[in-house]
């Protein structure tokens, strides 16, 4: 009888807009983004509970390209992808 292990990590990513340079208290909303990645500790549904691992590196292009395909999104009037602070 074989075993299977499975080695896994389950993120959460949570993209939060940077603040102002001009205004720490103030966040920045046309800025690049922070892509944080949460890992997984436990749970399920409204009890997961997730810890902040790293932040992921997007470089400029990356992000030039996502931001090109939010706003071709939008303008097909598709629902745009969910952002959160």
């Amino acid at each position: 009888m074989e075993t299977t292990l499975e080695n896994s990590v389950n993120f959460e990513l949570v993209l939060k807009s940077p603040p102002s340079q001009t205004d720490p208290s103030q966040l920045d909303f046309f800025a690049k983004l922070v892509f944080a990645l949460c890992a997984w500790l436990g749970g399920e549904g409204p009890r997961a509970h997730y810890e902040p691992h790293n932040v992921m590196h997007v470089t400029d292009h990356e992000w030039e390209r996502c931001a090109f395909l939010t706003l071709a999104l939008h303008a097909l009037e598709l629902p745009r992808p969910l952002f959160v602070e």
